[in-house]
């Protein structure tokens, strides 16, 4: 029985099991406090119960991405103001407080933790790059349109060179630095995507945060032989739950987004640097298990895109 089931408790492992659960759960919960507080799903199953047109979907989906008529009015009149006026008041409202706060969470262990999982030469400037990309990128998230947040890959790249500046070395120090910090940024500004997907695809993100606990859930029971079975397994079982208690959920999306969680479960299961990083630094450890977390948000959004 042992060598089937790793108890998070007893084993070494338990530290990165609990953050990975703890920051599955928070995700999750916060996702599903932003949905239900907006009336998202609501507002989902009346659709879904009146069969309404084409055109009723359409004002459905601008209602539920807050920012869209700040994105036409920007190109129209190229105002700041003008932008920041016509976001609806459901975008500052407390409904996403908590995601929000979760998101922050994330950004601040990833941010510490990065430079050391990377072993980037000027550590202490990478974390203050990739800890204000990632701030920017959320504030951006949350009260601006989303295509602001390619001002936040924009300025990072010049970012990662003045790091690089702040400590000399060779040229192989030097790749290590940019790209260590530049990547460190774009996985935060992938994380910030959460909160645009909850808003937009409210199934979907629920959904994929249910596949994420009980991915992570599935991870810290199984031992490593059948640890990858049991994530596809969970994230079959989420896929079905999810089709048949959201009715207007696309299954599709579902098995789509534990395709890309098994790969990245995957690639960082086996990466023997990051198993020898990990030892040393226990900040390192935890940024890895939420390197997930950071990269799927860009694949949440991007389904909450197709289905919009």
């Amino acid at each position: 029985m042992t060598t089937l089931f790793a108890h998070p408790l007893v084993r070494g492992r338990s530290a990165l099991t609990v953050v990975g659960v703890l920051s599955s759960a928070l995700l999750f919960a916060g996702v599903l406090l932003e949905v239900l507080l907006s009336g998202s799903l609501a507002d989902l199953a009346d659709l879904a119960n009146t069969g309404a047109s084409a055109s009723g979907t359409e004002s459905l989906s601008n209602k539920m991405a807050p920012a869209g008529s700040a994105v036409e009015s920007v190109h129209e009149s190229g105002s700041m103001a003008q932008v920041l006026a016509d976001i609806p008041a459901h975008s500052l409202l407390p409904s996403a407080l908590v995601l929000i706060l979760v998101l922050a969470g994330i950004i601040g262990i990833f941010a510490w933790g990065w430079p050391h999982l990377l072993a980037v030469p000027a550590v202490g400037a990478s974390r203050i790059v990739v800890a204000l990309g990632g701030i920017s990128a959320l504030l951006i998230a949350a009260f601006l349109p989303p295509h602001f947040l390619v001002l936040v890959v924009a300025f990072a790249l010049p970012a990662a060179f003045i790091s690089q500046m702040t400590r000399g070395g060779t040229h192989a120090k030097a790749l290590r630095q940019i790209s260590g910090t530049f990547v460190g940024v774009l996985l935060l500004t992938s994380a910030s995507m959460w909160l645009l997907a909850a808003r937009l695809a409210p199934a979907i993100a629920l959904a994929a945060a249910s596949l994420m606990l009980s991915g992570a859930l599935a991870t810290s029971v199984f031992a490593s032989q059948i640890r990858s079975l049991a994530v596809v397994i969970s994230a079959l079982l989420v896929a079905i739950l999810a089709a048949a208690l959201i009715p207007t959920h696309p299954w599709w999306a579902s098995l789509a987004f534990a395709l890309c969680y098994g790969l990245t479960f995957g690639a960082l299961a086996a990466s023997s640097r990051v198993t020898r990083t990990v030892t040393s630094f226990p900040s390192a450890a935890r940024a890895m298990v939420l390197v997930i977390h950071c990269a799927l948000g860009v694949v949440v959004y991007s389904l909450a895109l197709l289905f919009a």
